[in-house]
């Protein structure tokens, strides 16, 4: 019989230090509005009705220049890995569990210190776990948390763990040019889940991943022209205006393949779904995602506003948030699902619950 493996505890750590809107210089958001990414462009009558959906809300989003975002946090004193430990420690308290039965851990560190190295280890290390464990830093952008938790479900199910830490951080501040009109949009922070044994009917009970190469660099971070080692400062930046206008163009209809893939794998239909929470790179993805999945009447919680986006943290600090707001329930149908750049995007099916 296969070992049913679930989500133990959640944590998420934050930056002290918040950024309002009203720091950026009034000339520099007024220039924006003359750099803005091109809208879509095509008959609307070829489109698909999510195509079309998403043409309106980006319309509709286009007179704020920091898109949706109001706060975000910013890392001074701390270190992502400072925000990574803290994390991992609240969710290894929360599942309830010792240091030491911790097999396995996945980080997704965005953007990591020092390359040719894997960093995995220092948050091992910071957290005095055992030397016979699965150290790896992973990647994935966005989608990081979902391959992780299909990464870790194999070993744990397969006997070769009894319980992992993943864990996603970004601080992408470090790497922003604030004359830039997407340097509103992102903020920092770390976010951990522990997974491990839950009983028969709790847990992951499907996931779905999917890979698009076509536009494999629309939002990268390198010396603009040039790759991350040539000279020059790194910094985030849109190196494919056109590909991310495509790839937005598709979301809400990849978004919708992903989780209607998911819940058949599961045996579910939408309407037994009783909680949504997404990767909300935009704050119009998650409502448009539920009216074209049929998921309306799932509870969902909208954290953009608040922390802007956190890269491969994004998706777990929405499952922290639902925890909070009492959302999350025991038993409760929850539906996981997010995309990252390069691009590879899907959706998990849990069971809420425990041990």
């Amino acid at each position: 019989m296969m070992t049913s493996v679930g989500i133990l505890g959640l944590g998420m750590s934050l930056p002290s230090h918040v950024r309002k809107n009203d720091w950026w210089p009034a000339e520099v958001v007024d220039g924006w509005a003359q750099r803005r990414m091109p809208m879509p462009t095509g008959a609307m009558e070829t489109m698909t009705a999510g195509m079309q959906s998403v043409i309106s809300a980006m319309s509709r989003q286009a007179v704020d220049p920091f898109q949706g975002a109001v706060l975000r946090h910013v890392l001074t004193d701390e270190t992502l890995l400072d925000l990574e430990e803290a994390a991992a420690r609240i969710a290894i308290e929360r599942a309830g569990i010792h240091a030491e039965e911790i097999d396995v851990v996945l980080t997704c560190t965005t953007p990591t210190e020092y390359q040719l190295t894997n960093s995995a280890c220092a948050l091992h290390h910071r957290l005095g776990l055992p030397t016979a464990c699965f150290a790896l830093h992973t990647d994935g952008a966005q989608h990081a948390f979902l391959l992780q938790l299909t990464i870790a479900q194999a070993m744990i199910s397969g006997g070769q763990a009894r319980a992992a830490l993943l864990v996603q951080s970004c601080g992408v501040s470090q790497l922003l040019d604030y004359s830039d009109s997407i340097s509103p949009i992102f903020g920092d922070g770390a976010t951990a889940v522990v997974i491990g044994q839950v009983r028969a009917g709790r847990g992951i009970l499907a996931s779905t991943h999917r890979t698009d190469g076509k536009h494999p660099n629309t939002l990268i971070a390198s010396a603009p022209g040039k790759s991350w080692y040539q000279e020059g400062r790194a910094v985030l930046h849109m190196a494919d205006p056109v590909g991310m206008v495509d790839i937005l163009l598709r979301t809400v209809d990849l978004s919708k393949e992903s989780i209607d893939g998911a819940l058949a794998r599961s045996g579910h239909q939408p309407r037994d779904v009783d909680v949504l929470a997404m990767h909300q790179g935009t704050p119009w993805l998650r409502e448009l995602v539920q009216e074209h999945t049929g998921l309306e009447h799932a509870h969902a919680i909208d954290t953009f506003g608040l922390t802007a986006h956190l890269f491969g943290a994004f998706v777990p600090s929405n499952l922290v948030a639902a925890e909070r707001a009492g959302v999350l329930g025991e038993d409760d149908l929850v539906v996981i699902a997010g995309g990252g750049n390069g691009m590879s995007y899907g959706a998990t099916v849990v069971r809420w619950g425990g041990a």
